[in-house]
C-alpha cells in the first residue's frame, strides 16, 4: 500500500464487517494516549501512516504533493475523522453511490 502511494497511485484501506467485529480495533489497535511512537499492540492505521511518513521524510528533496482522508461511513453518512482532536468536531456529510462514478461524499469539509 504504502509502496503504490509512494509510486503515485491512491490507496485505500478499508474495514467492513458487522458490530463488534473488530473493524475499530483492526483499524486502531491499542493507543497510547500522549505518545508519538504506537503500541505493540496498534492497529493497521497507525502502522501505514509512520512508514508512509517515514517514507516521506526520507525523500523530502523531491517534490511530492500528499493529501490524507480519513473517513469513517456509517449507514449513508461519512464523518472527516482527520481533525486535531481539539477541534474535532463531527462533520457528517451524507453518501451515493453511482453506478457511473461509485462511491462519492455530496460534501466534506
Amino acid at each position: 500500500m504504502v509502496e503504490n502511494c509512494m509510486g503515485g497511485y491512491n490507496s485505500c484501506m478499508f474495514a467492513y464487517g458487522q458490530t463488534g467485529s473488530g473493524k475499530t480495533h483492526t483499524m486502531l489497535g491499542d493507543i497510547e494516549g500522549g505518545t508519538r511512537r504506537h503500541s505493540v499492540n496498534c492497529g493497521m492505521t497507525p502502522r501505514v501512516f509512520e512508514h508512509l511518513f517515514s517514507r516521506i521524510q526520507k525523500e523530502k528533496e523531491s517534490r511530492r504533493d500528499e493529501k490524507l482522508k480519513y473517513t469513517c461511513k456509517f449507514k449513508v453518512t461519512v464523518m472527516t475523522l482527520n481533525l486535531p482532536k481539539a477541534n474535532f468536531v463531527p462533520n457528517w456529510s451524507p453518501s451515493r453511490d453511482n453506478p457511473s462514478f461509485g462511491f462519492y461524499f455530496l460534501v466534506l469539509k
